[in-house]
């Protein structure tokens, strides 16, 4: 059985910080858009129905931790990186998504059995090389990103069924046509 009141005092307790992402339309709200959607469908179904299936309940609950994941650590590039200056967080959007994709990557190929050594080296050192940027506020161009994106398809190309958490959720948001 879901138990949705620890989602809404989570969620509670981080609406200011959710709501200062969704109307500066920030492209790091993007990435926990789905979340929002699959958990809130499911929420309501809990609150009418009292009760959903298993396979609803195994995906709130998948959601709900990787929702929790990803919000703790976009506060800490909030809070502690950028010393709440939003213009400079959203600035470096794309490197803090990146960094999140690598850590959902690595998770997703090592459930499938993917995540060969040199993988992890690759994965490894992109994520380094970001968190360098993040850390030290550096500029950073396109060419780097699509640096970054060469090395990781070379490590993941042909891989099947690879999804991560944030592509599995895109996938039920569609299926769920929310």
């Amino acid at each position: 059985m879901i138990n949705v009141e620890d989602y809404k005092g989570y969620y509670k307790d981080n609406y200011d910080f959710y709501s200062m992402l969704s109307k500066k339309q920030s492209m790091i709200f993007d990435r926990l858009d789905d979340f929002f959607r699959v958990l809130g469908y499911i929420e309501m179904l809990v609150d009418v129905e009292k009760k959903v299936d298993q396979e609803l309940e195994i995906i709130f609950e998948t959601g709900f931790g990787y929702l929790h994941e990803q919000t703790e650590q976009l506060k800490t590039y909030y809070n502690d990186y950028f010393k709440q200056n939003y213009k400079k967080f959203e600035a470096y959007a794309p490197l803090i998504n990146y960094s999140l994709y690598l850590d959902d990557l690595t998770e997703a190929m090592q459930e499938k059995g993917y995540l060969s050594k040199k993988a992890n080296e690759v994965i490894k050192e992109v994520a380094e090389e970001i968190e360098d940027i993040l850390i030290n506020q550096r500029k950073f161009t396109d060419e780097e990103i699509e640096g970054y994106n060469i090395k990781i398809q070379e490590i993941t190309g042909g891989k099947k069924e690879l999804y991560t958490t944030q592509e599995i959720f895109a996938m039920v948001v569609e299926e769920l046509q929310l």
